[in-house]
């Protein structure tokens, strides 16, 4: 793949497949094979990698492991890989029980939206989620959020007391 030397600096993107027909002697079938490959080629220059974090959908009450997700846009001139992080931490403190994260190809001119697990804490409680997103050279965005964690045994004694004690009101009442 050749650059021309006027080329607009930025990201340009391109496919290239290779196929090939095989035809089934005796047999009126023809299968055909292919190959591709996608290239991210920047050229130089001034380019930009605009990150901007458009929404984070964040659990407020989980039950178990879980699923969290963000949009990321790109109002750049070139692609950026986003590596970003959760961790799941005491209320009060910085130690980490738990965390997940990855890294995603972000393209110019485009949104994408990602979903990634959030493990689900040992001992029920209320935790603070920490999300750290990389928006290639826009600084690190980071989001603090809090989620109730109820394992689905102590939520079944949870529904039972509440309705035990709703009912004992009930009675008082009448009486």
């Amino acid at each position: 793949v050749g650059i021309p030397r006027d080329a607009e600096a930025g990201g340009k993107y391109l496919s290239v497949f290779a196929s090939s027909n095989i035809i089934e002697k005796g047999v009126d079938l023809t299968s055909r094979q292919r190959v591709g490959s996608l290239l991210y080629i920047n050229v130089a220059g001034e380019v930009t990698r605009r990150g901007e974090l458009i929404a984070l959908n964040s659990p407020f009450l989980i039950a178990g492991d879980s699923q969290w997700s963000m949009s990321l846009g790109n109002g750049g001139t070139t692609h950026y890989r986003s590596h970003y992080n959760a961790s799941v931490q005491q209320l009060f403190g910085e130690e980490v029980i738990a965390s997940s994260g990855g890294d995603a190809l972000i393209l110019p001119g485009t949104v994408r939206t990602l979903v990634d697990s959030l493990p689900a804490p040992k001992l029920p409680g209320i935790y603070k989620l920490v999300y750290t997103i990389g928006l290639g050279d826009t600084p690190a965005v980071k989001e603090v959020r809090y989620v109730l964690y109820v394992p689905p045994a102590m939520a079944m004694v949870l529904v039972l007391g509440l309705t035990l004690g709703i009912s004992l009101l009930v009675q008082k009442k009448r009486r």
